[in-house]
């Protein structure tokens, strides 16, 4: 059962994950800024479209073993006649305890409202109150240390992408 249930998690990460570089590669894709829709350019704005289509190809290649894996798991239950549900949290995630699930959900969500919001606050902003949600989602104490820390990443995200790699940010 808890081999079903792995690959069970497995089929949904791996949707979530066919969504996510879909989404990512489309979007990318209709943007003015990469070139695709004016010029059909190939740069350094067309890489991240690139990546999207790559993590959803291998990700569906992925999902077919794990299809088959599945089936195979189910054929082998059936002939123990073992015919229990695996749909609970619990037995999806034996390992993982509810706080560290919840964390999960928090910097998925955070990483969905960084990602809407990017064109629309300015990066200096966005990604600071990104990294310091991170910092408190994942233990840091609500501190003036926190804050410094987020400032400091900040800066530093900002250093490498928008100086030193000159990003269009």
């Amino acid at each position: 059962m808890s081999t079903k249930a792995a690959r069970t998690k497995d089929i949904f990460l791996g949707v979530v994950l066919i969504v996510i570089g879909l989404y990512a590669s489309v979007s990318i894709q209709l943007t003015e800024a990469t070139g695709f829709t004016t010029e059909q350019l190939i740069g350094h704005s067309t890489l991240p479209s690139i990546w999207g289509g790559l993590l959803a190809g291998l990700t569906g290649l992925w999902m077919i073993q794990v299809v088959l894996e599945l089936c195979h798991v189910n054929k082998a239950l059936a002939a123990l006649n073992q015919k229990e549900h695996v749909f609970s949290i619990d037995r999806m995630f034996p390992t993982l305890s509810r706080k560290l699930i919840l964390r999960m959900i928090a910097s998925i969500v955070a990483i969905l409202a960084y990602a809407l919001m990017f064109e629309e606050v300015p990066f200096f902003l966005i990604t600071g109150i990104f990294l310091f949600l991170m910092l408190l989602v994942f233990g840091r104490p609500l501190h003036w240390k926190t804050a410094a820390l987020a400032v400091i990443g900040c800066v530093a995200f900002h250093l490498v992408f928008v100086t030193f790699l000159q990003l269009p940010l």
